[in-house]
C-alpha cells in the first residue's frame, strides 16, 4: 500500500499526512489493513495526549481507553464504516 510507504519513508520523504490519505482512500476500498492503520494513527494520537497523573502514576484512562479504541476498532472494521461494498 501507498500508505505504508509514504508513513515509514520507503524511497519517499516520510510523510504521515499522504499516508494517512493513501490509506483512507484504500479504506475505501474495503482494505482491512488500511483501516487498522488507520486506526493506528488515531491510537497514537489519543496515547500521546493522555497524561500522567501529579503522582507521577497513570491514571484509570491509560488503561482503559486503549481497549475503548480497539473495541471501536472492531465494530468499526465489521460495519460499513469504511464504505465498503454490499
Amino acid at each position: 500500500m501507498l500508505g505504508t510507504v509514504f508513513e515509514n519513508g520507503q524511497g519517499v520523504d516520510q510523510d504521515p499526512r499522504a499516508a494517512q490519505e493513501w490509506y483512507e482512500k484504500a479504506a475505501r476500498r474495503g482494505e482491512l489493513a488500511a483501516t487498522v492503520a488507520l486506526f493506528s494513527f488515531d491510537v497514537q494520537a489519543a496515547l500521546s495526549a493522555l497524561e500522567l497523573s501529579e503522582s507521577g502514576k497513570f491514571n484509570l484512562c491509560n488503561l482503559v481507553y486503549p481497549t475503548i479504541l480497539f473495541l471501536l476498532l472492531c465494530v468499526y472494521a465489521l460495519a460499513s464504516g469504511v464504505g465498503m461494498k454490499e
